[in-house]
Parts: C-alpha cells; sequence; structure tokens
C-alpha cells in the first residue's frame, strides 16, 4: 500500500503552497499543491512529511501535527499534517527541484486558486481550523 503525506504549512493566518511543474505526465500539473509526497524505502508517514518538506520548501518544522488520514481510489493513504512554522524557519524557505514557485495564501485568497484535487479537499476540510 502506498503512502502519501502533506502538509498544511502556516505562517501568520495564511498558507504555504507550491505551483506543481506544467509536466503534463505529472499528477495536477501546473496547479497549486499543499507540500508533500510519496513515501520511500519503507517510510512511515511522518518520515515521509519531513523528507518532503525539506526537498520541496528547504526547512524541517519544529512544530507539527497529525490531522487525520484519507484513502483514495487506488489504495493510496494520504496522512495530513498541520505544520506551524516559526520566524526563523519562513526565513529559511527555498524551493526545491519540484514546483515552479511557493506562495503564502490567506483564507479568502485559497477560493480563487486553481488546486490540486486532493489539496482542494484537505483545505477545505481543515483550514478553517488551523489558519487562524
Amino acid at each position: 500500500m502506498k503512502i502519501i503525506s502533506k502538509a498544511v504549512v502556516v505562517y501568520k493566518k495564511k498558507t504555504l503552497l507550491l505551483l506543481r511543474d506544467n509536466i503534463p505526465t505529472i499528477h495536477a500539473p501546473n496547479k497549486w499543491s499543499l507540500p508533500g509526497g510519496g513515501g520511500e524505502n519503507g517510510e512511515g508517514p511522518e518520515e515521509t512529511l519531513l523528507r518532503e518538506l525539506k526537498e520541496e520548501i528547504g526547512v524541517i518544522p519544529t512544530k507539527f501535527f497529525y490531522c487525520g488520514k484519507s484513502k483514495d481510489e487506488d489504495k493510496t493513504i494520504c496522512y495530513l499534517y498541520f505544520v506551524e512554522l516559526t520566524d526563523e524557519e519562513v526565513g529559511q524557505l527555498k524551493l526545491g527541484d519540484e514546483g515552479q514557485k511557493m506562495e503564502f495564501f490567506s483564507l479568502a485568497q485559497l477560493k480563487d486558486l486553481d488546486l490540486a484535487a486532493e489539496s482542494a479537499f484537505y483545505l477545505k476540510k481543515y483550514a478553517k481550523e488551523v489558519i487562524k
């Protein structure tokens, strides 16, 4: 069974999203997405999350909390985490090798974005609770 770990990364009432690469062969090309990705070599959900965040945004956060999980139609389990960045961690943010750019968005701005389906689902379910 495949696992994915995603994060709602928050700083000063805004959430960090990545604009995925515009490559037609990848999942959700050119859409805004929560940082995260698939597990490798038997990693658990938390290990996957921390590795993916380091690769994608250049930070291993000190404050993160498990929110929940879901299973999609191909039996992939997606684990969702809430991450609250510190001032120091925000200063370390750096876009990795995947994605065109990263940007913080307020709750009001999220409704106007072209979001990847799973990111839209999780943001609708959890954003109001964690972006305060």
